[in-house]
C-alpha cells in the first residue's frame, strides 16, 4: 500500500499549486493505514520536488480505506497529525445506512461519497442522495458526491444538501481513427 501511496503523492506533486491563494488544492487519495504510520507521514513530508509549505497550502489528503473496524481513537489521532501537514483531511465513505460509522468522532474537513457503482435509476437515486446527505450533514464542512453519471445529477446532489459534486465520465473513449 505504501508503494501505491508513494506513487500517488509523486504524481499529485505535479499538480499541487505553487500559489494556493489563486488555485484550489489538489485532493490526493491515500491509505489511512499508510498515514497512520510514522513512515507514511514522513513520506508525505518528503515528496520529491515539494516543499513542506507548498504541501501544507496546496494539498488535501483523502483517506480511501476507512472501514467499520477502524479504531476511532486512532482515527482522531491520525487525522490530527496529518491535518498539520496538509491543508485538510477528507474521508471517502461507502454509501449505505451506516456510512458514517467509520468516521465517528474524527474532525474531517470533508466527507466524500462515491455513487458511481450504485447504478440506481433517477427515481431511486434522488431519495438516496437525500438520505446520505442528511446522514452526513453537520459532520464536516464539505460534503462531496462523486461518481455521478449525468449532468442533472448535480442538481439532485445540490438539492439533497451536498456542497460539491463530480461527474464520472461514462462515454467510451474515441480514437483519432474512429473520428477520421
Amino acid at each position: 500500500m505504501i508503494a501505491v501511496d508513494r506513487a500517488s503523492l509523486a504524481f499529485a506533486a505535479l499538480f499541487v499549486p505553487t500559489d494556493a491563494r489563486t488555485q484550489p488544492p489538489v485532493i490526493i487519495p491515500a491509505s489511512f493505514r499508510t498515514m497512520a504510520g510514522r513512515k507514511g507521514r514522513e513520506l508525505l513530508m518528503n515528496v520529491e520536488g515539494m516543499t513542506a509549505e507548498r504541501m501544507r497550502q496546496g494539498a488535501m489528503i483523502e483517506f480511501v480505506d476507512l472501514t467499520r473496524g477502524t479504531p476511532s481513537g486512532r482515527l482522531v489521532e491520525v487525522v490530527s497529525l496529518v491535518n498539520g501537514l496538509v491543508r485538510g483531511v477528507l474521508a471517502r465513505l461507502q454509501p449505505g445506512a451506516s456510512a458514517l460509522e467509520p468516521v465517528a468522532g474524527a474532525r474531517f474537513n470533508g466527507l466524500t461519497m462515491d455513487f458511481a457503482d450504485l447504478g440506481l435509476p433517477d427515481a431511486r437515486l434522488e431519495p438516496f442522495l437525500r438520505a446520505m446527505a442528511h446522514q452526513m450533514r453537520g459532520k464536516a464542512p464539505a460534503l462531496i458526491a462523486q461518481g455521478l453519471a449525468e449532468r442533472h445529477h448535480h442538481l439532485m446532489a445540490d438539492d439533497a444538501g451536498f456542497t460539491h459534486a463530480a461527474l464520472r465520465e461514462t462515454r467510451p473513449n474515441v480514437t483519432r481513427r474512429e473520428v477520421a
